[in-house]
């Protein structure tokens, strides 16, 4: 696969991503919500439930905002810069600041006398792809620093 289309599937993908984040929010949940929790006005776990759930989500739409950046660089064959680097040091970060976000959830759910083990089982494997998200864009962040680093070298001695 060429990078331009490699950059356009990636960018395909992403977008995708972010519509089906959209329809868990707004269509998915609010549906869960009510299954598992029960009437809005009566139990008062249903809104928490909800913004929770929204403000976790939230940051895997950011972490596509960012690899959109990276998508544009592998189209312009730019892949390995500092710049890829940095983003996916913030892609690391993202992911770690949203495993605290999920763990808080999870644990608050879980102590508040939250019955639901669906619901909690989603928070943990939502919880696990955080990590590996988190470990997979850290190494990845050396790893185009590292290459950045070798290609200027070349660049510089040609």
């Amino acid at each position: 696969m060429k990078q331009k289309e490699m950059s356009y599937v990636l960018k395909v993908i992403s977008v995708i991503v972010v519509l089906a984040c959209l329809a868990l929010m707004f269509l998915v949940l609010p549906l869960l919500a009510k299954v598992y929790i029960g009437d809005p006005q009566t139990v008062v776990l249903y809104w928490p439930f909800l913004i929770f759930s929204w403000i976790a989500l939230a940051p895997i739409i950011f972490l596509v905002f960012i690899a959109w950046g990276i998508f544009n660089d592998i189209g312009r064959d730019n892949s390995f810069s500092e710049k890829n680097a940095a983003r996916l040091r913030t892609m690391s970060y993202l992911s770690a600041f949203s495993i605290l976000i999920w763990l808080a959830g999870l644990l608050y759910f879980a102590f508040s006398g939250f019955a639901a083990l669906g619901v909690l089982f989603a928070f943990t494997v939502a919880m696990a792809v955080m990590i590996v998200m988190a470990v997979v864009c850290a190494c990845l962040s050396h790893l185009t620093a590292k290459a950045a680093r070798l290609k200027q070298e070349n660049d510089l001695t040609v």
